[in-house]
């Protein structure tokens, strides 16, 4: 006869059913059970918990007081990252800290980085150490590290500017301008503006 032993992981929640014969439930070790769920479903580091006790490799499961329909939990053991602060200083001196793990540090984009400090944002442009950085580019390309600061500015595309010096500040087209302002030129008395003494 078979026994089932269900396997609920606490990540995505998935039940896994593993078949063992009632004969091998008294001599089976929580070592071969271990290597049974893995061939079903593997995963790298993890502990397993019946009756808020983790399980011993060397301990059997009836030693552990697993039956037939027993559900056991599969705890997965997370990898505890570094985790590193990027200051990105904006254009009113607002320091904005984004934080990265250690591995991110070393292969986040600068587009990526871009994203976290405002996702609507396209006219945005970072500059480390005098340089502006490349979207495509990583942090690590550009020696960015922990506790770095990156600075923020907005990129300005087009515009108008300031008006030329000529038009009196009114708004008027360069090219206008000279047709406005060379009238007023030509009729002013050319002695006036040349007076030989």
């Amino acid at each position: 006869m078979r026994c089932t032993i269900y396997v609920e992981t606490l990540r995505g929640k998935r039940i896994i059913p593993v078949y063992v014969d009632s004969g091998e439930l008294e001599n089976i070790t929580v070592k071969e059970f271990r290597r049974r769920l893995d061939r079903l479903d593997p995963c790298e580091d993890y502990r397993l918990v019946f009756a808020v006790q983790t399980l011993k490799d060397h301990k059997t499961l009836r030693d552990c007081g697993i039956k037939d329909e027993s559900t056991v939990i599969r705890v997965e053991r997370l990898c505890v990252r570094e985790r590193h602060t990027i200051d990105v200083k904006d254009v009113t001196g607002e320091i904005i800290p984004v934080d990265v793990d250690s591995e991110e540090l070393e292969n986040i984009t600068v587009k990526e980085l871009k994203r976290r400090l405002d996702p609507q944002s396209d006219n945005c442009r970072l500059i480390f150490e005098g340089k502006q950085l490349k979207d495509d580019r990583t942090l690590r390309d550009y020696g960015i590290t922990h506790e770095s600061t990156v600075y923020a500015s907005i990129r300005l595309r087009g515009g108008r500017g300031l008006p030329p010096p000529e038009d009196g500040g009114r708004g008027i087209p360069r090219t206008e301008s000279k047709e406005v302002l060379a009238p007023p030129m030509q009729q002013e008395d050319p002695i006036a503006w040349c007076s030989i003494q």
